[in-house]
């Protein structure tokens, strides 16, 4: 995330600098200034884009991996093992998503009893519909799988974080402010969108 982070702030740099250089560019007329910045939006945009679509890929990707090793069962499971997870799977859905206290208790019964696949069933239910504490007391009995957990719980909080996703948002130029970013790709073509020049 560091190198994520990193490249993002290197897009925003790059693109203020070669904002301001055309902003002081006395050669360049206002509507060639007007392209130009366009130009520059545009890619600084398509340049977050791209890295935000590649880190929810690999989110996904990842998130997926951890899933599997947290609640799926091997691919090797025989017909009577697919049964009972899904049977497992019913029981933990069948409880009330305020009821956490009946899913700890559930968790600690499967726990006890030996039943892996329901402890995993619960664990997927509390992932699901964020059971806090159920999932703490898995990871605490399950310390070799503490970091899967605090890795998946991460990955899961990110993709729900509304305030994170302003992190791929590229602010438009003050002068471009009246245009719309399919008509700044016009201009940015070459063409003269129907809009009023900016004076600089």
């Amino acid at each position: 995330m560091t190198n994520a982070t990193d490249t993002n702030s290197n897009l925003r740099t790059l693109a203020e600098q070669h904002m301001a250089s055309i902003r002081n560019n006395r050669d360049l007329s206002n509507e060639a200034k007007l392209r130009q910045l366009a130009r520059a939006y545009l890619d600084l945009k398509d340049g977050l884009n791209g890295l935000e679509t590649g880190l929810d890929k690999t989110a996904a990707d990842r998130r997926a991996v951890l899933e599997r090793r947290l609640f799926g069962i091997p691919n090797t499971a025989d017909a009577n093992s697919m049964i009972s997870y899904r049977d497992a799977l019913d029981r933990a859905s069948q409880i009330q998503t305020r009821d956490e206290t009946t899913a700890l208790a559930m968790l600690n019964k499967a726990r006890t009893a030996g039943d892996d696949l329901l402890v995993r069933a619960v664990l997927a239910t509390a992932f699901e519909r964020e059971w806090v504490d159920v999932i703490n007391e898995f990871a605490a009995k399950n310390p070799a799988l503490d970091k899967d957990v605090t890795e998946l719980w991460t990955i899961q909080q990110k993709g729900e974080d509304v305030f994170a996703q302003f992190a791929f948002i590229a602010v438009k130029p003050k002068e471009l402010s009246s245009y719309s970013d399919s008509a700044l790709r016009v201009m940015a073509a070459g063409e003269t969108p129907s809009s009023k020049i900016a004076v600089f």
